[in-house]
């Protein structure tokens, strides 16, 4: 390894860390005495219980103490370094959350659209079935349960699509350190699964049940025409 001084002499080594974004690579490093390298700036990183509120007057007074030309130009604390890191990631995650609310909103347009035309095809066919005595209540339970097996098999379908991207993203994500010091990070939630699967199959059953509903008072002489 090639340096800049002809002495030179490791006193000790840091673990890895990221320096600029959390989803950069942990790159090779070297820390030299800032007697030996000067800098206009310098950053001072401490470890501390209480908050950066409480703690920054006793700071400035110490900074101040050991010389008071020493200019401070900020102070802020890990978790704004943090989210300040995150910004751009927050965003994104953000708009993928907006696409992803509308995708939600054409999915059920779209499974009422067909419901109402798969209904309006079948008109004959529940005009039949009231004429011989069919009960209006196991028509609209033959309606909607096409709906009912379309959308769990669609549950069955996401959940596996989603089950792979996430574990293929997960490594992309930053965890908080009580996350990552848990086995958080090696799990999906099945929570989330549940309430999605959940969510989307109310959207499926409620965009099918009018178009189910508008088809109970069909008149069975007038859909037998």
């Amino acid at each position: 390894m090639s340096v800049w001084f002809a002495k030179t002499k490791i006193i000790g080594v840091a673990s890895d860390f990221k320096m600029n974004a959390l989803d950069q690579m942990t790159l090779p490093a070297i820390f030299w005495c800032l007697r030996q390298v000067p800098s206009p700036n310098a950053w001072i990183m401490l470890r501390a219980k209480s908050d950066l509120s409480m703690l920054a007057p006793t700071l400035l007074k110490k900074i101040q103490d050991f010389d008071p030309d020493l200019p401070v130009q900020e102070m802020q604390s890990m978790t704004g370094v943090i989210a300040d890191s995150l910004w751009l990631k927050r965003l994104s995650a953000a708009l993928i959350g907006l696409l992803a609310g509308l995708a939600i909103l054409l999915a059920g347009a779209g499974i009422y659209s067909v419901m109402s035309y798969s209904v309006s095809q079948r008109r004959k066919e529940v005009g039949i079935r009231v004429a011989f005595g069919a009960d209006r209540r196991d028509v609209l339970g033959l309606i909607t349960g096409e709906t009912c097996r379309l959308a769990v098999l669609s549950s069955v379908l996401g959940c596996a699509a989603a089950f792979v991207v996430g574990r293929l993203a997960t490594p992309t994500v930053y965890l908080s350190p009580w996350q990552a010091s848990s086995q958080f990070q090696d799990r999906l939630s099945p929570a989330a699964f549940l309430l999605s699967s959940l969510f989307l199959f109310c959207v499926a059953i409620s965009a099918s049940y009018i178009p189910a509903r508008r088809a109970l008072p069909v008149d069975p002489m007038v859909a037998l025409q």
